[in-house]
């Protein structure tokens, strides 16, 4: 049990971390003219995965819906919409936001759900080649 809530806070505490990391990435791109909603997203299932040790689709989830949430927040801190709280970009954010930048923080949000629910060493595991139990048939007598 202690193991379990050991693997999640470390990986409560990547996906903070990498959240962070994503948030002031994306506000450096944006100050050099360019527009990246998709990293905040990205980097709290990508620090979500580096510090865990085990995989999990519920912490997939988690970071899907927490990647939505960071790449809404870094959008939002970067548009200055005068005297708008952060509750009232989130109910209105079709307003505010085009088309291509709500389909980036989507998917900012999968790629967070998808890196979220493995561990980072697992994302680069090769699935081993089952060997062949009966001899091609040109070989068969």
């Amino acid at each position: 049990m202690a193991r379990k809530i050991l693997h999640g806070a470390l990986s409560l505490i990547g996906a903070g971390l990498g959240g962070l990391l994503g948030h002031y990435l994306f506000r450096w791109i944006y100050a050099q003219g360019f527009i990246a909603p998709v990293v905040p997203g990205a980097f709290v299932g990508l620090g979500c995965a580096a510090l865990s040790r085990r995989t999990s689709l519920l912490r997939g989830i988690l970071c899907g819906i927490a990647g939505i949430g960071m790449g809404l927040f870094s959008r939002w801190t970067v548009d200055g919409h005068a005297g708008l709280g952060f509750k009232e970009f989130v109910i209105g954010f079709d307003e505010y936001l085009s088309r291509v930048t709500e389909v980036m923080i989507a998917l900012g949000g999968l790629v967070s759900f998808w890196l979220g629910q493995g561990s980072f060493g697992a994302l680069w595991r090769r699935e081993s080649v089952q060997p062949r139990t009966q001899p091609p048939p040109a070989q068969r007598q």
